[in-house]
């Protein structure tokens, strides 16, 4: 009997392991969406265990949702009520869509909305929401309309709200809707804000029975044109203040990731005069880098704006005699430092910039005996400073796919 007793004990043992197993499994609750676009995205964006679905934990730490259509996944948002399971968000991509009503209730930390299609038409946003709203260039060759935009004085359970305020927009002045309770809702027309403290519930008929402080007036929601969305290749410069003084350059800069580009930089003037003992011959190359504070999402043509920092190292060969002494040698230099580039239009840039460090060159001095057939050294000499070794006003073109 014990040694029947042995192996039943085991098998039992191996059960209840297998049914802890799998209970502990089941406790994970995954979440149930009802568009399967959105859901298809959301594990895109936050399917941290890779598993193919979405627990609540990994749907709350879903900062950046994007809902557009792609040449190899041709999507069509039916429902947004999934974006419930996402508080923490801050940038959505709204998509194609046939929804005119989008419900953003339960998601306070939005900061920035780009409208695709023209269907939409309100937008229902926390009191305490007030993100960039971006409008999509045009459809079919039409400007996309502003969408009027409703603010809830708290987001409403479960981000649910009663079918009737839908009837009641009309008129342009606020309305006051049928709510749950302890919630007001608040209409606002398109691409305006009221007046005063209309934003939190008062006592009043209009705005409902709660009593608050007042309240600031909000801030218009901000709408800019969009960006081309072409993928951006490289960008072509030449610095402007070089040109000026005849020394040809050219300069390449490529994005890398969402901040960081490489550059490297030519400079090539090679004048010569003999009947009047003048040279000007540099041939120096630079290598860099520079960090993009404001960044980009897409490689497209939001790159290479605003304030950046930058750093370089490069050398080359020199000659130069503006009148019959002249100097001759090499040099070698390096820099950090930063600036800011202005954007003209989706594809050109006008960056300034300054950067100091290091610089060392051996060098012989001579004397023209005339003409620069007969060139005399008079001396030699090295030096080493710390001083300015790049100064840029710069134009670039940025090449992109068409």
């Amino acid at each position: 009997m014990t040694g029947l007793f042995l192996p039943m004990k085991r098998l039992f043992l191996c059960l209840a392991v297998a049914l802890l197993a799998s209970l502990s499994v089941s406790a994970q609750e995954y979440l149930t969406f009802k568009s399967e676009a959105v859901f298809r995205r959301a594990v895109n964006a936050g399917d941290k265990d890779r598993d193919g679905q979405l627990t609540r934990e990994e749907a709350a730490a879903i900062e950046a949702l994007d809902l557009s259509a792609t040449r190899s996944d041709l999507i069509t948002v039916a429902t947004y009520e999934d974006l419930r399971y996402m508080p923490n968000l801050r940038r959505l991509w709204t998509g194609t869509t046939r929804v005119d009503r989008i419900d953003l209730s339960a998601n306070p930390n939005l900061e920035w909305i780009y409208i695709e299609s023209p269907s939409i038409k309100t937008l229902i946003l926390a009191r305490s929401c007030m993100p960039e709203i971006v409008m999509k260039q045009e459809w079919m060759g039409e400007a996309l309309p502003e969408p009027e935009i409703i603010y809830l004085s708290r987001p409403v359970q479960d981000n649910r709200l009663d079918p009737d305020p839908a009837r009641n927009l009309s008129g342009g002045q606020p309305v006051s809707f049928q709510a749950p309770e302890g919630y007001v809702m608040v209409y606002v027309p398109a691409g305006s804000l009221p007046e005063g403290s209309v934003l939190q519930p008062e006592a009043s008929a209009q705005y409902g029975s709660q009593k608050s402080r007042p309240a600031k007036k909000p801030k218009t929601p901000k709408m800019q044109k969009p960006v081309d969305p072409r993928p951006a290749l490289v960008g072509v410069s030449t610095n402007l203040l070089l040109d000026g003084i005849t020394a040809l350059n050219l300069g390449v800069e490529v994005p890398l990731g969402h901040h960081w580009d490489a550059r490297a930089d030519i400079y090539f003037p090679w004048w010569k005069n003999n009947t009047k003992s003048f040279c000007f011959q540099v041939l120096h190359v630079d290598a860099g880098a520079r960090y993009y504070f404001e960044g980009w999402k897409n490689r497209d043509a939001g790159i290479f704006r605003g304030w950046f920092a930058s750093a370089h190292l490069g050398g080359g060969y020199y000659d130069i005699a503006p009148w019959d002494d002249g100097y001759q040698g090499w040099e070698i230099e390096a820099g950090i430092g930063g600036g800011y580039s202005f954007a003209l239009g989706d594809w050109w840039r006008l960056d300034a910039s300054l950067a100091v460090g290091p610089f060392y060159t051996d060098y012989i001095t001579y004397e023209d005996t005339g003409n620069r057939s007969t060139l005399i050294q008079t001396g030699a000499d090295h030096r080493f400073r710390f001083l300015p070794t790049e100064a840029r006003i710069s134009l670039t073109y940025i090449i992109h796919a068409r």
